[in-house]
C-alpha cells in the first residue's frame, strides 16, 4: 500500500491538484502510508492553501469550493491568525 494521490498532492503543495481531487470526490480525511492525514502533512509543510482547501471540504463539503469568495475567506483567515500573533 502506498500514499494516495490526494495525500501526495498535499505533501507536495500542489493547490490546484488538491482542489481538483477534492472537487471530484477525494476524501479530505485521507491518510498516507505513514498514518499522517493529508491535512497534517499540508500543515507540517506549511502549505496553508492546501490545508485550507482540505479543511473547508472536511468541514463544509465540496460545494464550498465553488464559493466566489473562497480565496477571500482564506485571506481573512490568514489575516486573523496574524492578528492573533
Amino acid at each position: 500500500m502506498g500514499n494516495n494521490v490526494l495525500w501526495n498532492a498535499a505533501n507536495d503543495g500542489h493547490v490546484k491538484d488538491v482542489e481538483f481531487l477534492l472537487d471530484h470526490g477525494a476524501d479530505p480525511n485521507s491518510h498516507g502510508e505513514n498514518g499522517e492525514s493529508a491535512i497534517a502533512t499540508a500543515d507540517s509543510k506549511l502549505y496553508g492553501k492546501c490545508r485550507f482547501l482540505l479543511e473547508t471540504v472536511r468541514d463544509h463539503g465540496k460545494e464550498d469550493l465553488k464559493r466566489p469568495d473562497l480565496w477571500e475567506k482564506y485571506e481573512n483567515k490568514i489575516s486573523f491568525r496574524r492578528w492573533l500573533g
